[in-house]
């Protein structure tokens, strides 16, 4: 039995790829969503930055998603650990 049918999930609660309804929606995603308008509003530049974990793909997903398919966005995504020495 796999655990899908054992918890009796509907979907997998883990993908990659959730649909925007499965998304947490918080007042930190709605004040990172917001500044990311005033960024692009304004024409200005913005750096997400972060603990792993604390939704900075999920919320350059959403605001993408949100923009119109013909709007001009430029992302780049950049994954890396590297351990500062103090």
């Amino acid at each position: 039995m796999s655990y899908l049918e054992y918890f009796k999930f509907a979907r997998l609660p883990f993908s990659e790829h959730a649909s925007r309804e499965a998304l947490w929606n918080d007042t930190r995603m709605e004040e990172g969503l917001s500044r990311l308008n005033h960024l692009l509003g304004n024409g200005l530049v913005g750096l997400v930055t972060g603990a792993s974990g604390l939704g900075k793909s999920v919320l350059v997903r959403r605001f993408k998603n949100a923009r119109p398919k013909c709007a001009t966005l430029s992302t780049v995504t950049w994954l890396s650990y590297q351990p500062i020495a103090c």
